[in-house]
Parts: structure tokens; C-alpha cells; sequence
């Protein structure tokens, strides 16, 4: 890497750092838990470190996902339906909605899951992801990485079976942890929405899900350390913004959303939070299980048909 390059890295590192310490600042300021948004790291590091071609193409889309499934869990969280329930039901309304406005942008699920499982009740989180995805656009914009309305790709062709096969997958892994009394990690949403990526990419190994499992596990492992032991969380998220980092460039990947998981402990019960990595471990390892054989049975590649 030359030195203009990587001057170019450590500015966008530097930015995707800043949006996520003034979203933690703000939790500290207001003492609002709930102003504390995952998978806003997962944006920010794969909009500006990693420049996410699919992403930036439509970059429209990194403002309405988010926020649409933000809105809809929070809604759907109202409800005096059970977590398993409330789960199930957010997820078809997500993917039905993400369909309906053309975008299989992953870190849109995490948003709309994360009231669900941390029963976000407060108005400030609907604020906290409006804000957080209009400043994350704004600086796209600003830094015109995304492209020109000349250049925009036209809507994105999706999957049906694709979409239908993750909503079968994630409600099987619900009844299942229902079924063994996992209710803390009924969803855990940087995981899901990895399972999502993987549905949608053309072909995966297992050398790419070996790495994907033990980084996502590492970063949960390194986001529980961080929480429990250093003294506030502003010096966590450096920590894990960190950490991560060089996660990542141990391991030669880009993976957004274990951003996303190295900050999940932070919204999570203290008392139970050390289970995190363990539950990440064990569900990757099922939903990586489950994808790999059912992407090679012919019926489900008949089926993939864009619409």
C-alpha cells in the first residue's frame, strides 16, 4: 500500500471511528442505552473503510433500509406478542418491505431486530437510527462515494427463494432456541445478517465460513471483554473498533458486521453477556451448516430466480 492509499485508509477509518464515538458519546450524555445502534458500525465501516460496491451503488438505500426496519421492530416491539412471536413476525415484515423497496442490503435486518431483543420502548431510537443513517448519507454524499444519479444502477433484482429460504432458516433457529429455553439469544442480529450475505453470495467454501465463524466468535469474545472490564464505553468501543481491525487483517477478510458484534454487549444484560460468544459460536455454526447443503441442492438453484 502507497502512502496516498493509505492516507485515504486511515481518513475513512477515522470517520467510520468518529460517527461510532459521538453515537456512544451521545448514550453517555443522555444516559439512553437505547441510542446505542450495533450495526451503525457495520454502515459506517462498510461504506467508508471498505467502500461495499453494492452498497455505494444505491446509496439511497443505506438511509430508507435501515431506517424502514428500524421503524417496523420498534412497532412490531409495542405488541403484547411473545419475543419468539415478535421475532418471527418483524422478520417476514422486514424482508417483505426490503423486498418491496429493492434491497438485500444485510445490516437493514440487524436494525430492525435490535428493538425487538433489547425491548426498545423509548422514541430516542427511532431519533438515534434517523440521525445516524442521515449523517452516514450526508458524508457519502459529501464525499461523493456514492455514485451519480447518471451512474446509479437501476433497482435491485432479487431473489424471492432467496429471501424465502433466509425467513424459513431464522424461523427454525427461533422455535429451535425457543424449544431450549435460549431466550436471551433468540437473535443474535450481526449473525443473521452474515447468514443473509452468505444466501445471497453465488458460491461459498468452508474456508470462508471457518473465517467467518471465528472472527464473528473473536469479535463477540473481544465486545464482552471490553464491557466488563474496561471502565467506560467510550474506551470500549475504542477497544473493539480496534480489535477488530486487526481481526480482520489477520484473518485477509471484510466483514462488516463483526464491527456490529464487537458493540452488541453493550446493549445486552450485563449479567448475562458473557454467554454472547458461545450462542455465536453455536448458531453460526448451524445457520453455516444449513446454507452450505441446501445452496448446492439443485431445486433450490432452480428456484433462485430474480424477479
Amino acid at each position: 500500500m502507497n502512502i496516498k492509499n493509505a492516507i485515504k485508509s486511515l481518513r475513512y477509518e477515522i470517520i467510520s471511528l468518529t460517527i461510532i464515538l459521538v453515537m456512544v458519546g451521545s448514550t453517555i450524555l443522555f444516559g439512553d442505552r437505547e441510542i446505542i445502534l450495533p450495526e451503525m458500525a457495520a454502515l459506517c465501516t462498510g461504506a467508508f473503510m471498505y467502500q461495499e460496491k453494492s452498497w455505494l451503488h444505491n446509496p439511497q438505500m443505506l438511509f430508507w433500509g435501515p431506517l424502514g426496519t428500524a421503524i417496523i421492530g420498534f412497532l412490531v416491539n409495542l405488541l403484547p406478542f411473545a419475543l419468539a412471536t415478535k421475532l418471527i413476525l418483524v422478520i417476514f415484515l422486514m424482508l417483505t418491505y426490503m423486498y418491496l423497496i429493492g434491497t438485500k442490503l444485510g445490516p437493514s435486518l440487524a436494525t430492525g431486530l435490535l428493538p425487538v431483543i433489547t425491548n426498545a420502548h423509548s422514541f430516542s431510537f427511532i431519533v438515534a437510527i434517523l440521525l445516524g443513517t442521515l449523517i452516514l448519507y450526508s458524508v457519502i454524499y459529501l464525499l461523493k462515494l456514492g455514485t451519480t444519479k447518471k451512474n446509479r444502477r437501476p433497482k435491485e433484482k432479487l431473489s424471492l427463494t432467496k429471501f424465502g429460504l433466509f425467513a424459513l432458516l431464522m424461523t427454525v433457529w427461533i422455535l429451535l432456541s425457543q424449544w431450549l429455553r435460549w431466550n436471551l439469544y433468540l437473535a443474535i442480529p450481526p449473525v443473521m445478517v452474515v447468514a443473509f450475505e452468505l444466501i445471497h453470495l453465488p458460491k461459498i467454501t468452508s474456508k470462508i465460513l471457518l473465517k467467518q465463524l471465528i472472527v464473528l466468535s473473536l469479535a463477540a469474545t473481544v465486545g464482552v471483554i471490553a464491557v466488563l472490564y474496561l471502565p467506560n464505553l467510550l474506551l470500549a468501543s475504542l477497544f473493539d473498533f480496534f480489535a477488530v481491525i486487526v481481526l480482520l487483517r489477520l484473518f485477509k477478510m471484510h466483514l462488516p458486521p463483526a464491527f456490529a458484534m464487537s458493540l452488541l454487549p453493550m446493549v445486552l444484560p450485563l449479567s448475562k453477556v458473557d454467554y454472547l460468544p458461545i450462542y455465536t459460536f453455536v448458531m453460526f455454526v448451524i445457520l453455516a451448516v444449513l446454507i452450505y447443503f441446501l445452496k448446492r441442492q439443485p431445486i433450490i438453484r432452480l428456484l433462485s430466480i430474480k424477479y
